[in-house]
């Protein structure tokens, strides 16, 4: 006998994606859009959904290419109500950015069900899908099951929080222990799926997409195209990291991100370069808490986008979304939180807010509270769990 382990046996998709369906008609589901804790699916389920979807990134590279029309979403960070109200916005009675009547796989519709904008449009996520936020299990596993059912149409990137020890600290693996027996199982599976996940994209070769910001050693696009997956930790490749954890800040060239202890500081001469050298019209990036949901910087060269209004439940922003119309015109949508979201458990509930306007020479809103320091990666030494 040999002593080789056997391949794993690939996941049954026909039977994933009928899964998927039906949890999807779950959580658009009146009674589970309340704010409450029950979870509306099973370990098992959850495992399903993680086995297709990583099925799926396995076989996309670390820079995904995609074409207009679509919407480009940043941080929701656990506020599932208001990533509903997106998808509301962009349903078939909210028409805004496509001429078309259906999106090419909306035949994919069983029984010709009402879909929320699910299949609507086109999309694009920036990362921070976790941590924070009352919801965080409902969030991710939506946007998996989107993924699922949607390959081509849903663009998943990694941000800093889809990274174990920092989902440790920040509130992930406590909502799951809090919610479910094996919790910690779950933990584990969750952060080995984010490990696949695309750390950019390019929108119509014009738009470059990731949810931090630039690297200091990055010399063309190519160099993310070679990144291997999975990458376990972010803080193991550099530029992973620095995609991941970077920061606009007003001056020149790269400093070191002190406020972070990750990633760097970069300013506008850096970004006038990156764009010429790449051919680019624009960098859209995630990653900080803006007061009105977007900010432009280094004269319109590079958005920062943030879609969780009252982030964290008192936060006075509002979010953001990005449109980018089949033309190429591009267009931001404001929205206010919807009210009524639960809190959740004072253990994984904080108020945090990553750099509230605080590397734009132009702040706009205020607020009564002080803002909290941005995400710091945990000591690297520290033990996980299990």
């Amino acid at each position: 006998m040999s002593g080789k382990k056997a391949k794993p046996k690939p996941p049954d998709m026909e039977v994933i994606r009928a899964l998927s369906r039906r949890l999807l008609l779950r959580l658009v589901q009146p009674k589970f859009a309340e704010p409450k804790r029950r979870v509306p699916f099973l370990s098992i389920e959850i495992e399903q959904v993680l086995r297709g979807t990583k099925h799926i990134l396995i076989t996309e590279p670390m820079l995904i290419e995609m074409r207009p029309p679509l919407i480009i979403v940043g941080d929701i960070h656990g506020q599932y109500l208001d990533l509903l109200h997106i998808f509301e916005m962009f349903s078939t009675n909210n028409r805004d950015i496509s001429s078309k009547k259906k999106r090419d796989d909306a035949d994919d519709n069983p029984a010709g069900e009402n879909w929320n904008g699910f299949i609507c449009e086109n999309y694009l996520f920036l990362g921070d899908y976790v941590d924070r936020g009352p919801r965080q299990i409902e969030v991710i596993m939506l946007l998996f099951v989107c993924k699922i059912l949607w390959p081509r149409q849903y663009g998943l990137l990694r941000g800093n929080h889809e990274n174990a020890v920092t989902n440790l600290a920040y509130g992930f693996e406590q909502e799951l222990n809090y919610r479910f027996y094996d919790g910690n199982s779950l933990w584990h599976q969750f952060n080995n799926v984010f490990a696949m996940l695309p750390v950019a994209a390019r929108v119509g070769r014009r738009i470059l997409c990731m949810h931090g910001g630039l690297s200091k050693g990055m010399k063309s696009l190519d160099d993310i195209r070679r990144l291997k997956k999975p990458v376990r930790s972010v803080f193991d490749v550099m530029l992973v990291r620095d995609l991941l954890w970077s920061d606009p800040a007003p001056g020149r060239g790269f400093s070191k991100n002190h406020k972070r202890n990750a990633g760097w500081l970069f300013g506008e001469n850096e970004v006038r370069k990156f764009c010429a050298r790449m051919k680019l019209d624009l960098i859209v990036r995630g990653h900080q808490c803006v007061q009105n949901g977007f900010r432009f910087f280094c004269g319109r060269k590079l958005l920062t986008l943030f879609s969780a209004p009252r982030y964290a439940g008192s936060g006075r922003n509002i979010g953001a979304v990005l449109v980018v119309r089949r033309d190429g015109r591009l267009s931001i949508r404001q929205f206010r939180a919807i009210n009524g979201e639960d809190p959740g458990p004072d253990r994984y509930n904080k108020d945090y807010c990553d750099g509230l306007d605080d590397d734009s020479n132009t702040k706009t809103g205020s607020s009564s509270r002080a803002s909290p320091p941005p995400s710091q990666p945990p000591h690297l030494s520290e033990k996980l769990p299990g």
